[in-house]
């Protein structure tokens, strides 16, 4: 299954309808924190411990994307309001 296509992003974004986004964790999954949400994909039993670990990976090195997955299911305007913040707030960091 391919991380970043349609049908693995809105089962992750299932995983996570009821955590709230806010400031602290964007900040948290930009800082490469993305412990939480891997390890929840791996515990839930619908994907195996090497999708998990590839997701973390993943996700470390384009953290956008999970900020993304976890905001599929938000109305526009909140999707729009934190994609604002994250591209406001954090800036894309380089990669050496």
């Amino acid at each position: 299954m391919r991380l970043d296509s349609p049908d693995f992003r809105d089962l992750v974004a299932s995983l996570f309808t009821d955590e709230p986004l806010d400031h602290a964790t964007l900040a948290r999954i930009h800082a490469g924190a993305v412990d939480y949400w891997a390890e929840t994909l791996d515990r839930s039993g619908l994907f195996g411990r090497e999708i998990a670990q590839a997701a973390q990976h993943y996700w470390r090195e384009h953290p956008r994307a999970l900020v993304e997955t976890l905001l599929i299911r938000a109305d526009d305007i909140t999707r729009h309001q934190w994609l604002t913040v994250w591209d406001t707030d954090f800036p894309a960091r380089l990669i050496s």
